[in-house]
Formats: structure tokens, C-alpha cells, sequence
């Protein structure tokens, strides 16, 4: 499973509502920082974990529980 940016984007909200739920301690903690991060470094959090993200976005199991 993959998602571009643009994706990542548009479902930020979700995706980390997401993470935190279902995430697993350091899935939580990401989730955290990407809520945190201002631009750049929010960009430079899903260059680095990317399949990471992918994992709880659109299509997977976890986002489509997760309340839009």
C-alpha cells in the first residue's frame, strides 16, 4: 500500500486519529509528532515513514473505522 502526499494531506486528521487508535507505541508517538510538526517538518516525517502512513490511510482497515 502506498499514498502520495497530496493524499496524506487531505486525510492528515484522519490518518493520525488513526495511528493513535490503532498504533502501536511508536506508531502513537509518530502520530503525535506529525500532529505537532509545522510544514517542512511534517513533509520530512512522511518522506522518512511513508509506508508507515500508508498503513493507516485510505483503504486500510484502520482509517475506514476511524470516525471522518
Amino acid at each position: 500500500m502506498t499514498i502520495d502526499y497530496d493524499t496524506f494531506l487531505a486525510n492528515r486528521f484522519r490518518i493520525i486519529d488513526a495511528m493513535r487508535k490503532d498504533g502501536g507505541n511508536f506508531t502513537r508517538s509518530f502520530a503525535d509528532a506529525l500532529a505537532a510538526a509545522d510544514p517542512l517538518h511534517r513533509s520530512r516525517l512522511f518522506t522518512a515513514e511513508a509506508d508507515l502512513i500508508a498503513l493507516y490511510g485510505p483503504g486500510s482497515r484502520a482509517f475506514e473505522r476511524t470516525p471522518a
